[in-house]
């Protein structure tokens, strides 16, 4: 809840970039955070260059329905589970906040 927090203050605000959801309620343990970004095939790639362990669910596109096409084309999921440790979050925080900025001003 600690990682997921920090998340979502560092990206709340971002540009081109916006968390899926704006806040976490009391009772729920995330194991991975949500993030929506434009080009995500380019910052996909870029942050799986820079080592950044970061996933996609390409595997909700269908012919069925436009919100899981939108979420597997365009949504990232950071790890934020409680051995990550604070170089580790900083690192993938920055590299993301770097990505998006290059591949979106491009």
């Amino acid at each position: 809840r600690l990682h997921y927090n920090r998340y979502l203050y560092e990206f709340n605000q971002a540009e081109n970039a916006v968390p899926l959801f704006s806040d976490m309620k009391e009772c729920i343990v995330p194991y991975m955070f949500p993030l929506l970004v434009n080009n995500a095939d380019e910052v996909y790639l870029r942050l799986r260059e820079k080592q950044v362990p970061v996933g996609r669910w390409e595997y909700l596109m269908t012919d069925i329905c436009s919100i899981s096409n939108q979420y597997g084309r365009d949504l990232i999921h950071l790890p934020c589970h409680q051995s990550l440790k604070k170089k580790e979050l900083d690192y993938i925080i920055d590299v993301v906040k770097e990505s998006i900025k290059i591949i979106t001003n491009h």
